[in-house]
């Protein structure tokens, strides 16, 4: 009878969720034999390690694939955002946009449309570019995580409460004089009143 090739079952043991007993019946060893060996030499935490591996690797190449489909979805994002800023760009540069006004006339059943510039202004194309262009600042702040300036003061007032708080702490620590970071405080008791009990 020739000898078990042990590296053999112990890679298959490590790599695989086979159990001790499936395997000894498979490669033909004594259970005991195989269940003693892989105590003495750790099969199952090589295992435990390997599958961690696995699981990391799995994971990495999983949020690797998302973010580069992100970055991806991102970029046409960005890009979009950019084409649509060269078009009101190019509006703006038009100096007779805002006096051009299509007219409508109508010669028995046919209808003709005709551009014409006049010196009154447009009100519902500058409308419509004013939403255009707060779309766009919409879409410009989110795709490149641009704070508005309320959200830039409330980051900043936060900053400060933060620094505030971090500076009474260091002095009440300093008055108590001890170098703990934290404390606890003690309430004095709430007393429930005659009228509440009633």
């Amino acid at each position: 009878m020739s000898k078990p090739d042990w590296n053999s079952i112990k890679s298959e043991y490590i790599t695989t969720n086979i159990s001790y007993r499936s395997l000894a019946e498979k490669r033909g060893v004594s259970w005991r034999t195989l269940a003693e060996r892989a105590r003495r030499e750790g099969w199952p935490e090589e295992r435990t390690r390997y599958c961690n591996t696995v699981v990391v690797k799995t994971v990495q190449k999983t949020a690797t694939k998302m973010s580069t489909a992100n970055a991806r979805k991102l970029d046409r994002l960005q890009q979009a955002a950019d084409s649509m800023s060269e078009v009101i760009a190019e509006i703006f540069s038009d100096t007779d946009q805002f006096h051009r006004h299509i007219i409508q006339t109508r010669d028995g059943d046919t209808w003709d449309a005709d551009c014409r510039t006049m010196d009154k202004v447009d009100t519902k194309a500058i409308r419509d570019l004013t939403g255009a262009l707060k779309d766009l600042s919409f879409v410009m702040r989110s795709v490149y995580d641009l704070p508005t300036v309320q959200e830039r003061n409330a980051m900043d007032i936060a900053a400060e409460r933060l620094k505030l708080d971090q500076s009474k702490a260091a002095a009440a620590a300093a008055e108590d004089g001890s170098d703990s970071d934290t404390g606890v405080v003690e309430l004095a008791p709430v007393l429930e009143d005659d009228d509440a009990q009633t």
